[in-house]
């Protein structure tokens, strides 16, 4: 979970109140975070939040935790005139169109105000850091710089460059260097260098006098990208994969300028190519996310009676601007419109703006309800036969791996050769990582092993877990199955190994089965085949995703065969591996 230091004073100055370490130690379960610890007496007023939530990026700062805090105890959201829109932006950033498939997009902001402290140069450092490392998934999805604006002239270019084109004297040296020296000698080169590693060019950020910016998402420019104490008018930019988390970061950043009494001024962002915001996007700006939430959802929820009044009384005092309306015939079916400030993307459900009603009115105001009946849990039987497998894998010699089951499209469909075939996907997602559900475990065991390839072989995985398989004739219009799959990964490993395993795990498990040849995109041709289950109930092999052989009780349940090699370039995976993959519900 992240964990944000800040100073007492600063922290409550930015709040607009005074607060000891107690008082601010209940204010916190505004934002579901923790104080870890406190030096309030030592003299330093330094302390740690524990955020115990991750869904909120704008919190991972002072400025984030206060402006929460704050607009419960004014009781209204707080209002920033730069999220409104209104004339064209006079500063601008072009993008060079070869980026496009190289780190497509950016977003920014110039601020303009206070001279920086060494308080809030230490809390522009810790967000910046938190925003790249955590939410930007350690700068391969957002990747931020700031700079003194003094010394830059725009327009900004956001161009290609070939590794030895360009030299600039990066930060923490003395030299100038070239693209490649830095992503081979500088230590952010040499932590970074393999997100721009193999791309048709270099992104660089450059002013219009040709001026070296910074080199993203590696290193900033010393020139101009050294922000020190005594600046007072800064250049915000952040590069990336996807528009709209960009313009979250930005919006964030730039709220928290403001905050702190920062004048700031929006930038235009000339695209050649579309986004999901257009080709001309003024940064910040409002992101528009809002809910539709009925009254009857907060009652049934949290199992007690509201007004109207109530909850958008309590949704305003967390930050969120609520328009009522419905109900004039019948107020059961009074409804609210729920907008996120610019700040805010992680709503997808109704129920995230009654989690936020309950945080907001506080949870230790609700009656508590004791249960009207006694029950006796016991663990579901797939969950017994699924700890029988994993005792049987460990015991043949493989290794367990627990992995998420949301997943990307590249990983799930592309590195596995199945093209467009069909997948759950997740709808208003925060980042492309976390886009769809798994349907197979294989990719998860693929993914583990690709990043093993240092660990002394055999290399032997496997994970027993569930997978979401698209099914129109549910009423979600999905199915889970629980699956086991594993992976044997050696430089003489082929299908006898992984068959052996396989024949083992059925035979401990009491079932009969027989292999029937068939190819598989991801298995290398000639060298796989279906896992047919000759005994069971009808319901077996609904299926692995694979045809169903139904002749005599017989149920398709899964895949086993040696891994095709394309995949395993697609992975980054040099050693040859076997694999299986089976549904355990039948």
């Amino acid at each position: 979970m992240p964990t944000i230091t800040a100073d007492l004073n600063d922290l409550c100055g930015l709040i607009g109140r005074a607060m000891n370490a107690g008082e601010l130690e209940k204010a916190l379960s505004l934002v579901k975070a923790e104080l870890k610890e406190s030096d309030e007496e030592g003299g330093t007023g330094e302390i740690r939040i524990e955020l115990t939530d991750t869904n909120r990026p704008d919190l991972w700062c002072a400025e984030g935790v206060a402006r929460q805090i704050k607009a419960h105890t004014s009781g209204k959201p707080p209002r920033y005139a730069f999220f409104e829109g209104g004339a064209q932006a006079e500063l601008s950033v072009e993008v060079d169109a070869a980026l496009r498939e190289v780190r497509p997009f950016v977003a920014a902001f110039a601020a303009r105000g206070p001279a920086v402290t060494d308080a809030v140069l230490v809390q522009m450092i810790q967000t910046q850091e938190k925003l790249c490392e955590n939410y930007g998934r350690k700068r391969r999805n957002v990747a931020i710089g700031i700079y003194n604006a003094d010394k830059i002239r725009f327009p900004v270019r956001f161009m290609a460059a070939q590794p030895n084109s360009f030299t600039f004297t990066p930060l923490g040296l003395d030299e100038p260097m070239t693209l490649e020296r830095i992503m081979a000698e500088h230590p952010k080169g040499k932590e970074y260098a393999h997100l721009v590693r193999g791309k048709a060019a270099c992104p660089i950020l450059a002013d219009a006098d040709g001026k070296v910016l910074s080199f993203p998402p590696i290193i900033n420019s010393r020139e101009t990208g050294e922000v020190k104490v005594g600046d007072d008018h800064l250049f915000v930019e952040a590069t990336g994969t996807d528009m709209r988390q960009l313009l979250l970061v930005i919006n964030i950043m730039a709220a928290n300028f403001a905050d702190r009494g920062w004048q700031v001024e929006p930038v235009r962002i000339e695209l050649p190519y579309d986004s999901e915001l257009g080709r001309q996007v003024q940064t910040p700006a409002s992101l528009n996310v809002s809910l539709e939430v009925e009254l009857v959802a907060f009652q049934k929820a949290i199992g007690e009676g509201f007004t109207a009044e109530e909850v958008a009384e309590e949704l305003g005092r967390y930050g969120l601007e609520v328009a009522m309306h419905g109900g004039e015939d019948d107020r059961s079916r009074e409804a609210f419109k729920v907008h996120c400030p610019p700040w805010r993307d992680d709503y997808l459900h109704p129920m995230d703006v009654v989690e936020d009603f309950a945080i907001s009115r506080g949870f230790d105001t609700f009656n508590p309800v004791m249960p009207a009946q006694f029950t006796v849990g016991k663990l579901k039987p797939i969950t017994l036969l699924i700890d029988r497998v994993r005792g049987h894998m460990t015991g043949f010699g493989f290794e367990e791996i627990f992995s998420n089951i949301l997943s990307n499209r590249e990983t799930e469909r592309g590195h596995m050769l199945l093209g467009e075939e069909p997948i759950v996907t997740i709808d208003n997602v925060m980042s492309e990582t976390y886009s769809v559900l798994r349907s197979s475990i294989l990719p998860s065991l693929l993914r583990v092993e690709a990043q093993s390839s240092k660990a002394l072989y055999p290399h032997k995985l496997f994970e027993a877990g569930e997978v979401c398989i698209p099914d129109d004739g549910t009423n979600t219009g999905s199915r889970t199955e629980s699956r086991i799959a594993a992976v044997w990964a050696a430089a003489d490993t082929g299908f006898s190994e992984i068959h052996s395993v396989l024949d083992m795990l059925l035979y401990y498990l009491v079932q009969s089965y027989e292999l029937k040849p068939r190819d598989f995109p991801f298995y290398f041709e000639g060298r796989s085949g279906e896992v047919i289950l000759l005994e069971g109930s009808p319901e077996a092999g609904k299926d692995a995703g694979e045809s169903n052989d139904q002749d005599r009780g017989r149920r398709v349940i899964g895949h086993i065969g040696e891994v095709h090699p394309e995949v395993l370039t697609r992975f980054g995976i040099t050693m040859p591996c076997a694999a299986f993959e089976i549904v355990l519900d039948p």
